[in-house]
């Protein structure tokens, strides 16, 4: 120990300030310390050092999420994932149909099914000057999705739910409100909505819970006796004209993994071609984690009039390579069920 001239531990846990913006952090400078772990560990070849790296990240937070006081990063550009992953297929110079696992060799029935992200619709529809009160309101919703859904099967309608004494959205809501204070309204059929634009409907919480339950139970009511399956979710539960659907009851508070455990059932049901309807690029990761749990013929349904794009997820997982695409999925997101 004396010939190599290696640092007491008394070195250990130097401080050393940083200056950040206008303000002055103290750090303790771990380095020396990690350092000389390393070189005890040596002479412990029990310690697989492989997995300890791997699994333990050495620091109260993961730098990834978190500033160094401990502030957590929001991410603003995640939107831009969606034009990277998108345009990967041209930049690997052609397309193979990647390898898929199939149970059974037996050709299905064909069986088209959507699955619609529900308050992206209802805020991409807006509100004409027609629509007075709630009850047109949802009568636009129908009349929309009966447009949007003519060619399927099978359509699945998911709402999120706002009902939750604490939430990271309702906090990131909240700051882009700022000051202006949000008006609750009490969703009836009666409720007027004609002197307030769409946005300002929907800046209340509260007002968003009752009208996603209100208009989840609408659109129920127009499907009834109609040949096409409709699922719709409301709150924790779920909702359909012609078929058992409790198992897709869920305490889920994002809308996000709501939609693709949707979609997982209904691939494991025999869907033989599938559409996913977001604006969310976490949507679309989640599809491309899930994947090789979907039919071959799936595909993403995103953007609005003449910038809707429908990407197809075959090629993306092919460009990716299939361990990437198993192994992609955004820091927070859990697996689905």
């Amino acid at each position: 120990m004396k010939k190599v001239e290696l640092k007491t531990w008394k070195s250990a846990r130097k401080s050393v300030k940083h200056k950040m913006a206008d303000q002055v952090v103290e750090l303790k400078d771990d380095r020396s310390l990690f350092a000389r772990m390393l070189i005890v560990a040596r002479s412990r070849p029990e310690i697989n050092l492989k997995v300890s790296f791997g699994q333990h990240e050495f620091t109260s937070l993961p730098w990834t999420l978190f500033t160094v006081s401990g502030e957590l990063i929001p991410c603003t550009d995640n939107s831009k994932l969606m034009a990277v992953l998108e345009a990967l297929p041209n930049e690997a110079g052609g397309y193979l149909q990647p390898e898929h696992v199939t149970i059974d060799t037996v050709p299905l029935p064909p069986r088209k099914v959507i699955v619609i992200y529900g308050m992206a619709v209802v805020q991409a529809m807006g509100k004409p000057p027609w629509v007075k009160t709630c009850a047109q309101w949802a009568d636009y919703l129908t009349a929309t999705l009966d447009s949007k859904c003519s060619d399927y099967d099978e359509v699945h309608l998911v709402l999120d739910r706002y009902h939750l004494p604490t939430s990271l959205k309702e906090a990131t809501r909240n700051r882009r409100q700022g000051d202006k204070p949000a008006t609750a309204y009490h969703v009836t059929d009666n409720t007027p909505f004609s002197k307030m634009p769409a946005k300002q409907c929907l800046s209340s919480t509260t007002t968003k819970d009752e009208l996603t339950v209100y208009l989840a139970k609408k659109a129920l009511h127009h499907f009834e006796g109609k040949a096409k399956h409709f699922i719709v979710t409301s709150r924790q539960e779920t909702l359909s004209n012609s078929m058992d659907v409790q198992h897709l009851c869920n305490s889920q508070k994002d809308a996000d993994t709501r939609l693709i455990l949707h979609t997982l059932d209904a691939a494991r049901r025999g869907a033989t071609e599938l559409y996913i309807q977001s604006p969310d690029t976490d949507v679309f990761v989640l599809t491309i984690h899930h994947y090789n749990q979907l039919c071959r013929n799936t595909y993403f349904v995103t953007g609005l009039d003449n910038k809707k794009r429908v990407i197809a997820l075959g090629p993306v997982v092919n460009a990716l390579g299939a361990a990437k695409a198993e192994a992609f999925i955004l820091p927070g997101h859990g697996v689905v069920p």
